[in-house]
């Protein structure tokens, strides 16, 4: 094998790692925090500015490779997931309810480092990004991997994308 398809063939299985252990820290994250069972809609890999839901939690993994996860809902399952969280009803997407999102799309990345800790991972701060149809900019090499899911909170999907 060619050091070209070593190295090709290395970034392959680390990204295939990574795409396993984000989607069962998704599932562990609902499970755990919430007792809500999801259920995955849909995988497909999307170009790097996919359109987002009205809220999006964005964090970034840097170390032997770099990306972004992003935890992206429309607004009612935002209210659902806050309401399930505090006990409290929402009509805006108030500092609470953002940090509700922000709280999920940290422990999935977090759960997501810890399981893959030979990669030597480090972890960004959460941001939320609000409004209807924004996109991220993926690294340039990356192919996000987009996953729907379906839950008693409503819908939301996981978009995720690395690169070396």
């Amino acid at each position: 094998m060619t050091q070209v398809a070593e190295k090709t063939s290395n970034l392959t299985v680390a990204i295939t790692e990574i795409s396993n252990v984000v989607i069962s820290s998704t599932h562990d994250t609902f499970k755990k925090m919430m007792d809500v069972q999801i259920q995955r809609k849909s995988i497909e890999v999307v170009d790097r500015n996919k359109s987002l839901f009205e809220v999006t939690s964005v964090i970034s993994l840097t170390g032997e490779l770099h990306g972004t996860i992003c935890l992206s809902m429309p607004q009612d399952t935002v209210f659902a997931l806050a309401h399930r969280v505090t006990g409290m009803e929402f009509t805006e997407v108030d500092e609470m309810v953002a940090s509700c999102v922000s709280e999920f799309a940290n422990v999935i990345a977090g759960s997501s480092k810890v399981a893959l800790s030979s990669m030597n991972l480090d972890i960004g701060l959460p941001s939320i990004i609000r409004g209807d149809g924004c996109k991220i900019d993926f690294p340039s090499l990356a192919q996000p991997l987009c996953i729907s899911y379906e839950c008693e909170l409503g819908p939301f999907i996981l978009v995720f994308g690395f690169a070396k």
